[in-house]
């Protein structure tokens, strides 16, 4: 008897160390290319990056059909486009794309923030998209001879399980 509940301690000690590695969540991922460098979590993907003469927009999304959260990066040369040009341009385009529904956007001035260590004007927004209530913020950073916008957004209803992911992203974020 004793050796029944000593193979049934193994086989149940076996299954929690099975169960415990596939429970582990993927490392973190560095991206770090056209002049900034971020951490993000494991389980997100960069799924775009755009790339123009003067810059690039990318794009970081957490994986799974059921996932709401977007971080989108817009990063060019101080010069080649005003803040306020993309942000014009992105709103617009969002306001033209009928899926975005009801869209608000915070009325300028923007707010005097930060993104991480950088000085930012922050502006919200809020829309439905499909039905389901989203919000983003949008960040416009000005350093060196950079020009860095980041958006997060997200249906309202996945704000939590998408906090840890933006959070990553912003306290390791570094224009170079």
């Amino acid at each position: 008897m004793k050796r029944i509940v000593r193979h049934f301690q193994a086989l149940i000690c076996a299954l929690l160390a099975l169960f415990a590695v596939g429970c582990r969540q993927a490392p973190d991922q560095i991206y770090d290319d056209n002049g900034i460098v971020f951490s993000y979590p494991g389980d997100w993907s960069v799924t775009d990056e755009e790339m123009y003469d003067t810059g690039s927009i990318l794009y970081v999304e957490k994986n799974g059909t059921s996932s709401s959260g977007v971080a989108i990066i817009v990063n060019f040369e101080k010069g080649s486009i005003t803040p306020f040009e993309w942000l014009d341009g992105f709103i617009g385009s969002m306001k033209e794309n009928p899926m975005f529904g009801d869209l608000e956007v915070a009325p300028y001035p923007y707010v005097l923030g930060a993104y991480g260590k950088y000085p930012a004007r922050v502006i919200t927004y809020a829309m439905s998209v499909i039905g389901f209530a989203h919000s983003g913020t949008i960040r416009l950073i000005e350093t060196g001879d950079r020009f860095v916008a980041v958006t997060y957004q997200e249906a309202d209803e996945d704000n939590v399980d998408n906090r840890a992911g933006f959070d990553l992203i912003e306290s390791t974020f570094i224009i170079k």
